[in-house]
């Protein structure tokens, strides 16, 4: 999964994992590779956000169900917990069990470096990244992680180096000409970051990374029509993720990294009670506890 990050590729994945499921209804593993791939498709925007993560619990917890000792059904809970639910206490203690259950496995390093991220301590993040990519050094997405935490340190030349390791296992990584779109902004080279940022793979990350930069460039029109077009094909399955794009365009001030600490939390509410109603991502439909 870490090897391709476009729809034929999930879609491969899903089906083997489908196929997998079938023959053995009571292989954790399974329920738990599937988890991962609901997860992923929902995050790269390959399926409805709610929907795609409703699926990976399920799925997750089904694998915890079948073998409360599946270090792969922890791991695949803790991604939903960080990733989804923002359940940092929760994603941690499923963290530290199947880190306890599966020793030296590169997830546990991969998600440590998130919540450290998360805490806002991007040294160690880089630090655990760079302990997951020598575990695991075909893994696109994480050299795409460490890339993004070099950016955001102020590291560019390192970070390009990083990010371009992503691009050469996975041509298709998404994140990774936003974040070198957002490096040369920062670096004044303004129309390099245009043409970056549309090559962007993913959509709603091109869209956004369009706007930034025809704002910076001062086209204010052409910078309102990206984020037109962002919320009209965005709005439903991406308003958390379109915030930033509107606070850049609506309250001024710098862009934020992917994880960087972004804007001032009055302003953001600000800029976001401005555009309450337009933007609303439905909360998922699950009876899960």
């Amino acid at each position: 999964m870490n090897r391709g990050s476009d729809k034929a590729n999930y879609d491969k994945a899903l089906d083997y994992a489908d196929q997998a499921i079938k023959l053995d209804p009571n292989f954790a593993d399974a329920w738990a590779l599937r988890s991962t791939i609901f997860a992923g498709m929902a995050a790269d925007g390959f399926m409805n956000t709610g929907q795609g993560f409703l699926r990976a619990r399920e799925d997750a917890e089904q694998a915890i169900a079948l073998d409360p000792h599946s270090a792969e059904g922890y791991f695949s809970l803790a991604n939903i917990r960080l990733g989804y639910d923002f359940d940092w206490e929760g994603g941690e203690a499923a963290l530290n069990k199947a880190a306890a259950l599966q020793p030296g496995n590169p997830d546990a390093s991969a998600y440590r470096a998130e919540l450290q991220e998360v805490w806002g301590r991007p040294d160690k993040a880089i630090e655990l990244w760079k302990q997951t990519v020598a575990l695991d050094p075909l893994c696109a997405s994480c050299y795409f992680y460490l890339g993004n935490d070099l950016f955001i340190t102020g590291q560019y030349d390192e970070a390009n180096t990083i990010l371009q390791k992503a691009l050469d296992l996975d041509p298709q990584q998404g994140f990774v000409h936003f974040v070198r779109g957002q490096i040369l902004l920062a670096q004044g080279r303004r129309q390099e970051a245009l043409v970056e940022m549309q090559q962007e793979t993913n959509d709603w990350l091109k869209l956004t990374g369009e706007a930034l930069v025809y704002h910076s460039l001062g086209r204010q029109q052409a910078s309102d029509a990206a984020l037109k077009e962002l919320i009209a094909r965005h709005g439903s399955d991406a308003a958390y993720q379109i915030a930033p794009g509107l606070c850049r365009s609506r309250a001024g001030g710098q862009s934020p990294g992917l994880a960087g600490p972004g804007l001032p939390t009055a302003r953001l509410r600000h800029a976001i009670s401005q555009i309450r109603g337009a933007i609303q991502e439905p909360a998922p439909e699950s009876t899960l506890p």
